[in-house]
Formats: C-alpha cells, sequence, structure tokens
C-alpha cells in the first residue's frame, strides 16, 4: 500500500521551505516537488504548516495522489515506486487545475454585477455551455485553440433573437461577440486573483487564453438618428391616442433632457433649481466617478417636464411600470404609430438619444465630441485620468442642450 506525506525540509536563505511530497510504495521512497512554496511566518512554532490556504493545497494534493492510486486498483500491488510516482505526476498533469468549474465560477462572477451586465454575462456562459456541448466546463479546458474555436462559433451562430422572433437568420454582430469574450475574460481574471498567490507559489490558473485572441470586425449598427424636420414632426402630433402621448412624451424629455435614457426617466430624482441631477444606471458601475449627470430643464421642455412630474420623482412613469424593461417596451410600442404619422417607421426611444447627438455634432450647433460624450456620459477609457484632473462645468452641455432644442418650434407640445 502506497503512503503518502508532505514535507518541507530544507529552508532557504530567506526563510521560505519548498513543499515537496514523500511517496512511500514496498519499502522503497520518492521524492518530488510541489510547486508550493511556504514563507517563514507560514509555520507554527513547532514547525507545523498553518497557513490554511497552503494547508488547504497540500490536503487537495495528498487526495489526488490517493484518487492516483485507487484508479490503478490491484495493479497498485505489482507497481513500483517509480510507476507509482509517474501515475501521481500524470494525475497531476491531468487535472492539475481540476476543481474549478468556471461555468459555476463565471455564475456566481456574474451574480455580483448590475443587472445589465448581469444579463450579457449569462448570455455569454449559455453561448460557452452551447460551444463545449455541456454545462461543466474545467477551467483548464479554457485555453488558446479553445478560446478562439469559442470566438469563430460565436460569430458564426446566428441570432437567437432573430431565431424566436421568425426573422432571417443571421450572424450575432461583432460587438456581440466582443461583450461575450469580455465578459469570460473578466471571469477568468477573477478565478485567477482567486485561485493563484504566486506569493506562495500557488498557480493553480496558470494560462490567459483571452491574450491576443482574433476578434472579428465589428460591423457598426444602423444610424437611428432622425432630422430636423422629421423631429419637428412628432413635437406637432397631435393625433395621440392611448400609449402613443406617453411614448412620444417619453420620446420628447429624452431628447430635451440630452438623451436621457428610459432607466433614468424613471427613476431620476425631481429639479432642483432648475436642474435634474442623476447618476446614468447603465454606466454608473462602470464608472469610478459613478456617471454623475447634470441637465438643465430649458424654458421650451419646462411645460412638459411639469405636466408629467411628480413630487416623489422627476416623472410619474414609474407609478405605472414597475421597471425600466417594461416602460421601454410600452415606448416603443407606442411609437410604431408616431414614426408612421411623421414618416418613419420602426421609430424606437433609443432615436431620441442619436438624434440629439448627431444634431448636436451637426453644423447647426458644432459642438464638439467631448462635450457629446460628457452630455451623454458615455464610458470612455482615453477620458478616465483626465476626469481625475478636470472639474467638470455642466454649463457647456447646458448650452450645447439649449442650442439643440432651439432649433424647433415647442409650442404645440402640450
Amino acid at each position: 500500500m502506497a503512503k503518502f506525506k508532505a514535507e518541507w525540509p530544507h529552508r532557504q536563505v530567506d526563510g521560505s521551505r519548498s513543499i515537496r511530497l514523500r511517496v512511500t510504495h514496498r519499502g522503497e521512497e520518492r521524492r518530488f516537488s510541489t510547486g508550493l512554496v511556504a514563507a517563514p511566518g507560514d509555520f507554527t512554532k513547532g514547525g507545523k504548516l498553518k497557513d490554511a490556504r497552503l494547508v488547504e493545497a497540500v490536503s487537495d494534493l495528498l487526495k489526488k495522489c490517493r484518487e492516483a492510486c485507487n484508479e490503478a486498483g490491484t495493479r497498485l500491488a505489482t507497481m513500483s515506486v517509480d510507476e507509482v510516482v509517474k501515475a501521481i505526476r500524470a494525475r497531476f498533469a491531468g487535472d492539475g487545475d481540476a476543481g474549478i468549474d468556471f461555468v459555476r465560477f463565471a455564475r456566481e462572477a456574474a451574480s455580483r454585477k448590475a443587472e445589465g451586465t448581469r444579463a450579457i454575462y449569462a448570455s455569454a456562459i449559455n453561448a460557452l455551455i452551447r460551444y463545449a456541448g455541456r454545462d461543466s466546463i474545467d477551467i483548464g479546458e479554457l485555453n488558446a485553440r479553445f478560446v478562439q474555436g469559442f470566438i469563430d462559433f460565436v460569430a458564426a451562430e446566428p441570432s437567437r433573437r432573430d431565431v424566436a422572433k421568425g426573422k432571417e437568420r443571421e450572424p450575432k454582430r461583432g460587438r456581440a461577440v466582443s461583450l461575450y469574450v469580455a465578459c469570460l475574460k473578466a471571469a477568468h481574471n477573477e478565478a485567477k486573483r482567486v485561485y493563484n498567490d504566486e506569493d506562495a507559489g500557488i498557480v493553480r490558473v496558470p494560462l490567459s487564453p483571452f491574450k491576443g485572441r482574433r476578434m472579428p470586425v465589428e460591423r457598426l449598427p444602423a444610424k437611428r438618428a432622425i432630422p430636423v424636420a422629421t423631429m419637428q414632426k412628432i413635437i406637432d402630433d397631435r393625433d395621440l391616442r392611448g400609449r402613443e402621448s406617453l411614448a412620444r412624451d417619453a420620446f420628447l424629455l429624452s431628447f430635451g433632457l440630452a438623451g436621457m435614457n428610459s432607466a433614468d426617466l424613471l427613476e431620476c430624482p425631481p429639479p432642483v433649481d432648475g436642474v435634474i441631477s442623476y447618476n446614468r444606471r447603465k454606466t454608473r458601475t462602470r464608472r469610478a466617478d459613478g456617471a454623475p449627470a447634470r441637465v438643465r430643464v430649458e424654458a421650451c421642455l419646462s411645460e412638459l417636464v411639469e405636466a408629467r412630474g411628480d413630487g416623489r420623482r422627476a416623472f410619474n412613469f414609474y407609478k405605472s411600470f414597475p421597471d425600466h424593461k417594461a416602460f421601454n417596451k410600452a415606448i416603443n410600442e407606442g411609437l410604431k404609430a408616431v414614426g408612421e404619422r411623421a414618416g418613419v417607421p420602426g421609430l424606437t426611444f433609443y432615436a431620441a438619444r442619436h438624434s440629439w447627438a448627431t444634431i448636436a455634432r451637426s453644423s447647426a450647433v458644432n459642438a464638439d465630441k467631448a462635450t457629446v460624450h460628457e452630455a451623454l456620459c458615455h464610458v470612455d477609457p482615453a477620458m478616465k485620468i483626465t476626469d481625475t484632473y478636470v472639474e467638470r462645468d455642466w454649463s457647456v452641455a447646458w448650452d450645447v442642450n439649449a442650442r439643440v432644442l432651439a432649433l424647433f418650434d415647442w409650442y404645440s407640445i402640450l
């Protein structure tokens, strides 16, 4: 019967000790390194290992030694000690990263993300499961070839949303692929932070399989901005029925408040001294500053803001909808007829944001990109350092918004 024991007999110059395994079988002994290194403070005064992570790692290695022998079965009795060591090493090499289910780990990582990011993680994980053909994937399987194969698979896979709606089966846009890869890469990097401790010599996740992967070219989305004349038709529309009135008002509020998202229309607090202050829901968890936004209510929009106002929040939409998804769905349903009358079939709520940005950058307003970026409260890594130094002057964006709205006649808004 083979026996195993961890030992650390030799002290290095800096006081650390390399942990090795001793294998005893049929009266012979062999020793080999585990790759683990214990610092001087990882031992008790009596010389026993006390660091919890190292104790767990050693226990795991001893467990794998026993598993290797159990797999050998009756052959163990005739195996030499060198053959036993070879079987153990093969076991280590075969599942050195075993015990880390990447799918489960990624799901746990996703559960700590904001709602929107969590949904992207879920889609990415489901795509990974479809590629692998199973819902349990050892993290050691994620090498460069596996990840590139996954990228190619997702790029070629038809959009499941189009399939569900009965539309023509088209491959996913490059943006979807890059989002999936970004989520899985972030989860993999988090696993390395959790399971690796290079100072202690523990490297359970040694690979960086997402580094340098070849990504498909991202197709630019169709432009959703609408021209000034068409926007004026929407403002002038008086033939509103049912949800159309709510949809048209929400659309114009978004446009008049520098492209405010539906989630923020639903949640933002009432204006104070004519200024609505909020943190943009979509980017507040991805920006160190919490994505603050300040937008001044221009005089031409004040009547609509007051009509849809509420003492508890800026707008009363929250009383009719449980969340921004239901709100956004209702807006887009109501905008169908509004868009048809204005000559924009398939008009959606997000066109308000696109239109504001496009008109702000047009020759009629001539706003610079940086101001438009700030007004829209985007995430831009290139601006990250600058933002730590620059004190925001919101009046610059307010002036741009005032010039955008001045292009329209708001007399018939209500």
